[in-house]
């Protein structure tokens, strides 16, 4: 059953478990309130169970649900994008079954990132001619799990969400300041945090120009996800990016820059990954941003080295036409990007 954020709160405020699956584009809401589940059961290593993705199946919830809580009155299953419509048959018509039980002493999170939601686990209105097995376990899904869908938050939340943060340190900013706050740096709220975090540690008082000295662009932070949606191969979101990066008259050599960090970045991080290193390592060794380490652990498992390699060469190689031409920059780019959507 569809949970709106506020159904959510007042369930945590409860303390009643259950089966949810978070969805959708907003990040930092997703994990803000899947850290308050794990506190429930926080450094109790017996009765909390973690999986990612493909490495998730049918038999490790079988056999997590069919033990008893250990000193605990509850326990705990987190899984990040669990793939579950690509199990056998057999496994989610056990799965499907599964579910049907009550969930009175156990929370099960599945937690699905942007763009790694299966569409098809919320049922269409009106049944299939054929039901498939598919089908039925996500009608059985949406009525014994919470789904709650966590969209990007608009600009009247995002500017009270800003002005609470500033509030409890004091600081004063006013609403045209939190707006300008939400158009220098975007409207992610992990970037947002960040860039909050920086400003209360320079300042005592936040207006525009506190803003532009301290903050980072958003054109630094789209450029970020310009790496992400070539890496991935989307040619829609490159190109819708490219776009708007071409509107905002953003510096093609600061492009340049930041998108072959990027990919810098993204080959480290899939040579931490194949050493066994985790993002909280990366974070801590190459002072990175926590949430930007996690970003790029997850963007290491779907690209091979010899595309970030490739890269990373195309890049330099435009750079350099870039410092060498004054004819239309934004054309080198362009080109470029076409060059590396071709994986």
């Amino acid at each position: 059953m569809q949970m709106t954020e506020a159904d959510l709160k007042v369930r945590i405020k409860e303390n009643k478990c259950g089966f949810f699956v978070f969805y959708g584009d907003n990040e930092y809401l997703k994990d803000y309130y899947a850290s308050i589940l794990r506190k429930g059961v926080a450094g109790d290593d017996f009765n909390y169970s973690r999986f990612e993705g493909d490495s998730f199946s049918f038999y490790d919830i079988e056999g997590f649900l069919g033990t008893y809580s250990f000193m605990n009155e509850r326990k705990m299953l987190d899984v990040s994008d669990p793939k579950i419509l690509k199990w056998s048959e057999k496994e989610q018509e056990a799965f499907k079954n599964l579910i049907s039980d009550s969930f009175d002493d156990v929370t099960v999170l599945f937690v699905y990132r942007k763009d790694e939601f299966e569409s098809k686990l919320i049922p269409p209105s009106k049944a299939p001619a054929k039901p498939t097995i598919s089908y039925e376990l996500a009608v059985s899904m949406s009525k014994n799990c919470f789904f709650v869908d966590f969209p990007a938050s608009d600009t009247a939340k995002l500017t009270n969400w800003i002005k609470r943060h500033f509030e409890k340190e004091n600081i004063p900013i006013s609403d045209d300041a939190a707006h300008h706050l939400i158009d220098f740096c975007g409207n992610d709220m992990y970037i947002l945090k960040g860039e909050i975090d920086k400003l209360c540690a320079v300042c005592e008082s936040v207006s525009p120009v506190e803003i532009e000295k301290y903050c980072c662009s958003n054109i630094e932070y789209q450029t970020f996800d310009l790496s992400e949606a070539l890496s991935q191969g989307n040619a829609k979101k490159v190109k819708e990016i490219f776009l708007n990066l071409k509107l905002k008259k953003a510096d093609p050599l600061v492009i340049m820059g930041t998108l072959t960090k990027n990919f810098y970045d993204t080959l480290l991080a899939k040579e931490a990954k194949k050493s066994g290193v985790s993002s909280a390592m990366l974070s801590k060794d190459f002072s990175m941003n926590s949430w930007v380490a996690e970003k790029r652990m997850r963007s290491a498992t779907s690209v091979t080295i010899q595309y970030l390699e490739k890269a990373i060469h195309e890049c330099s190689e435009c750079d350099k036409k870039l410092k060498s031409f004054s004819a239309d920059q934004y054309a080198h780019i362009e080109l470029l990007l076409e060059k590396l959507l071709l994986k």
